[in-house]
């Protein structure tokens, strides 16, 4: 009995392992398929990862075409920049078409003038051949006025008008007290001006933008490549090394101690500034500026200017020689550049202040 017992126990327990080890297997099995979850790829993430992967793509195109609409709109800025510009030169040309043929026929005007002068109003009563012949001269003169006016070349008459030293240039000073101090009293020399429109006889002492005064000079909007409010840089007539270029207040002033404080400030930080576009351009690290203050100094225009001149190693077997070879340069007759190669400098100019973002107005 109790034999039997035991051996029904036994088979039992045998049983209860077997069951045991089922559920074990079982569970383990379980447990392969939750870590076999857990590997593979939600498909929640997996879509976030593309999202993710697009919205960055979109950022870089997005990105892509915002530089590429600013290229355009630069594109589109300089081609009407450039479009402008030669609008300009070109009505600037026909302006200037009959400068070189006029400035020969400027001192003839003069001669006539002198010679009308010359003769008083009593011999011409008293001689008729001489009062004929003053007629005569005097017809020359004005059909001659007359051809520089219709071609935009006028004469400036400033006499009994207030002094201004943008436009004229004193030469003395006489003591009147019937006349407003400052009014000009006697015309030495008389200057005309080629204009943009033709103009009436009162107008004629106003120079239009297209000029700029330097000393007793007149300076073409073509040959200026920088300006400010105060100041304007321009290239040299009679340039001493490549690259040579002057820069001078707008203010006719011939003494630089008499600058006011604005005027220091700007044309420095205007040569600072154009320094920096020179050494760049001629690939130079050196470079001379000189300021002629005064006449004992060899300033031979009667305006304040800086000469920049970028600098190479052995242009000059002595460095300081630089300084003779301007007033020499200064003091040449007749050896100056044609008015195509100086626009042609300063169109290079313009376009590297262009390109550098130096500020021009």
């Amino acid at each position: 009995m109790h034999s039997i017992v035991k051996v029904a126990r036994s088979r039992l327990a045998y049983q209860n392992v077997l069951v045991c080890s089922r559920i074990s297997k079982l569970s383990s099995q379980s447990v392969e398929s939750e870590t076999g979850g857990e590997e593979a790829v939600d498909p929640l993430a997996a879509k976030d990862e593309e999202i993710a992967a697009l919205q960055a793509k979109l950022t870089d195109q997005s990105k892509l075409l915002s530089d590429m609409k600013n290229k355009y709109l630069r594109a589109l800025a300089d081609g009407e920049n450039v479009r402008n510009r030669s609008k300009k030169e070109i009505e600037d040309s026909k302006i200037f078409s009959i400068q070189s043929f006029a400035k020969d026929l400027l001192p003839v005007s003069d001669v006539l003038e002198k010679a009308l002068e010359s003769v008083p109003e009593e011999d011409r009563n008293s001689n008729q051949t001489l009062a004929n012949l003053y007629e005569g001269v005097s017809l020359t003169q004005s059909q001659l006025h007359q051809v520089f006016k219709r071609h935009n070349l006028v004469k400036i008459t400033p006499l009994n008008e207030v002094f201004d030293p943008v436009y004229h240039e004193a030469m003395f000073q006489v003591p009147d007290p019937s006349k407003t101090p400052g009014t000009i009293m006697n015309v030495v020399q008389s200057e005309f001006s080629v204009l943009q429109e033709p103009i009436s006889e009162e107008c004629f002492t106003r120079i239009l933008q297209i000029m700029l005064k330097f000393g007793q000079h007149v300076i073409k909007k073509s040959c200026v490549f920088w300006e400010s409010k105060l100041s304007f840089a321009f290239v040299n007539i009679k340039p001493v090394l490549p690259g040579h270029v002057l820069i001078s207040p707008k203010r006719i002033e011939p003494s630089f101690t008499d600058l006011s404080p604005e005027e220091t400030a700007d044309i420095f930080q205007g040569a600072q500034q154009l320094s920096s576009l020179l050494k760049s351009h001629y690939n130079t690290s050196s470079l001379t500026l000189v300021i002629q203050d005064g006449v004992d100094a060899g300033q031979t225009v009667k305006h304040v200017h800086i000469h920049l001149m970028p600098r190479r190693p052995g242009d000059f077997a002595d460095n300081d020689d630089i300084y003779g070879e301007i007033e020499r340069v200064d003091s040449r007759k007749g050896e100056v550049r044609t008015e195509e190669d100086m626009e042609r400098e300063a169109r290079t100019y313009r376009e590297l202040v262009r390109e550098m973002g130096i500020f021009s107005e």
